[in-house]
């Protein structure tokens, strides 16, 4: 019985990996795969994300210049007073207004403001806390009952072009940005 139980239990992992694998919906499977290799000479493939968004229940920013801290993780802008933040109203807590709170985890700097449900965006409160490039911020919507939460590195660019812009924001890690900026351009 014990040999059993052994050889279950370092199968059963592999088993479980490959049953997670292999409930993933056909069209992914069939656009999105990707070799892995398990073992040395065995290969599995393994469907990748579906377009170019890492998480289904977060949609699209009205542009590619606004923040959505739902699904970002870096965020490129070219102006401090140009950003501006964006969440899914089922993320946000359905009351009249949420509160929103911005801290700098470098400098520990952090700003509590009210998010009115009424308004899609929020602009950045640049005059209570400046961007400073490079950092990272960690947004929190804080009445709901499930708090949200997400931390973001904010890159300045300097780009002139929509071309260049692209091309920085993806060597400053904004690919999900860059994406729909090349979306747009398109």
């Amino acid at each position: 019985m014990r040999i059993y139980f052994k050889l279950f239990l370092s199968v059963f992992p592999f088993f479980a990996f490959s049953f997670s694998l292999n409930s993933v919906a056909q069209d992914d499977i069939s656009t999105n795969l990707m070799p892995f290799e398990v073992q040395a000479g065995q290969t599995l493939q393994i469907a990748g994300r579906k377009g170019k968004r890492r998480r289904g229940d977060c949609g699209n920013p009205p542009t590619a210049w606004t923040l959505n801290f739902c699904e970002s993780d870096h965020f490129c802008y070219v102006a401090q007073k140009s950003v501006t933040l964006w969440l899914p109203e089922k993320k946000r807590s359905g009351r009249r207004v949420d509160r929103v709170n911005i801290e700098n985890t470098q400098t520990n700097q952090s700003v509590n403001q009210k998010w009115p449900a009424s308004q899609a965006i929020l602009s950045w409160p640049v005059d209570k806390l400046p961007i400073q490039s490079e950092n990272r911020y960690k947004i929190t919507i804080t009445n709901s009952s499930l708090p949200f939460s997400q931390e973001i590195v904010l890159h300045q660019i300097f780009a002139q072009s929509i071309d260049e812009q692209i091309s920085e924001m993806k060597q400053k890690g904004c690919e999900l940005q860059a994406d729909m900026l090349e979306d747009q351009k398109s």
